[in-house]
């Protein structure tokens, strides 16, 4: 897996990445550095040839008031620590699966 990027409170992902989580690619403004996602504008953050999205954005399209909420249960969820895990023993080599189960339990 490629490496979460965060910026503070702000997660990033790349726009691969997004791809794989919700199945499909969206055109990318270059001048304003923007995708549109489910009809909400989404930040991409370009690092070192990456391109990553805002998932506060996403958040934010859901709970404005409170965008760290829906982020924090997301990453509580079974499912997303079981995708992560997944996603972690595929693209990153030195990914430890023992430690990993630590958080699944």
């Amino acid at each position: 897996m490629a490496e979460v990027q965060t910026d503070g409170e702000i997660v990033w992902l790349t726009q691969a990445q997004l791809a794989e989580l919700f199945g499909k690619r969206q055109g990318m403004n270059k001048k304003n550095k923007t995708i549109e996602v489910l009809s909400t504008e989404v930040k991409v953050k370009t690092i070192e040839q990456n391109d990553f999205i805002c998932l506060t954005d996403i958040a934010k399209s859901k709970n404005p008031e409170h965008p760290d909420d829906l982020i924090r249960s997301w990453l509580r969820n079974r499912n997303t620590l079981e995708l992560l895990g997944i996603w972690e023993q595929l693209y990153n080599p030195v990914f430890k699966p023992v430690e990993f189960d630590g958080f699944k339990k």
